[in-house]
């Protein structure tokens, strides 16, 4: 929805929140990128432990949009 500047006068921002991190491969085991729908209500303890119990990097985010939305979530929920 980047840039469709008919959806602003519903709220919908065109400028994407960016922030860079570094990643140690020796130390760090994934990487999990989700939208607003699901870190509003599931915190980075808690996604680490779902994907940590997950089979495969796609089950990991498939729960984690299930968590999402067994908290209640009213918004569109992504993650990879």
């Amino acid at each position: 929805a980047f840039g469709d500047l008919q959806l602003r006068q519903y709220g919908l921002i065109g400028v994407p929140w960016i922030a860079r991190r570094s990643i140690d491969v020796q130390q760090d085991s994934f990487v999990v990128l989700g939208t607003d729908g699901l870190f509003s209500l599931v915190t980075s303890q808690e996604a680490c432990d779902i994907v940590k119990r997950a089979r495969s990097p796609a089950h990991a985010a498939e729960l984690l949009v299930d968590e999402a939305e067994l908290q209640g979530t009213d918004d569109n929920t992504t993650c990879i």
